[in-house]
């Protein structure tokens, strides 16, 4: 029976990889977390844990794509973070293996909108661990609704990528209020069994 899952949000070559479209700040950050984020995944790989990917794509003509959002304007611009295209995949570092569950989503909580919660409460998971892209974005607002849902939530801070040093820490700042903000060296011990 699983208990606990890392989540890993945003993990595609648009916002992660240095030639992503999206990727702006987050790319340099990206070259150094993404094989600490793989590292992770290896650890919670167990009957008893699952590894979940989220990650926002769009089909051609963003027909999904609200084209007032201040938040995703860039995206149809730049082409970003369509469907079965190299920006839109899951970063080969960090990418789905064997049976993790995968799911797509088209704002910024993976909550809203998308499976995420019916795979969580079939697999009983109580604790959610969280890693990923965009912090101040896709991260922040995934942890507030894992608060309202009533999940333990964890956010990996040396885990998550973000778009500059002051975003980033005001981010995790703001997500304390919701959620444990702890080192992978602090949540290492805890996936010992």
């Amino acid at each position: 029976m699983t208990t606990s899952a890392l989540l890993c949000v945003d993990l595609v070559n648009d916002y992660v990889h240095a030639d992503g479209a999206l990727a702006g700040g987050m790319a340099n950050n990206a070259q150094e977390i993404l094989p600490r984020i793989a590292r992770i995944q290896e650890h919670f790989r167990s009957p008893e844990r699952l590894v979940i990917h989220v990650g926002t794509w769009f089909m051609p003509g963003y027909p999904e794509l609200y084209s007032q959002s201040p938040l995703y304007g860039e995206v149809k611009d730049k082409g970003a973070l369509l469907s079965k295209e190299w920006g839109g995949t899951f970063h080969e570092l960090t990418a789905p293996k064997d049976e993790d569950p995968r799911m797509h989503k088209h704002r910024s909580s993976a909550f809203f909108r998308t499976r995420l919660e019916i795979v969580l409460r079939a697999n009983r998971v109580d604790t959610l661990y969280i890693v990923g892209a965009d912090t101040s974005g896709s991260i922040e607002s995934t942890v507030r609704a894992a608060h309202d849902g009533d999940f333990n939530t964890v956010v990996i801070s040396d885990a998550c990528i973000g778009r500059s040093d002051d975003e980033q820490k005001c981010s995790l700042n703001n997500m304390a209020r919701f959620a444990e903000v702890l080192t992978f060296g602090e949540v290492s011990p805890r996936l010992v069994r």
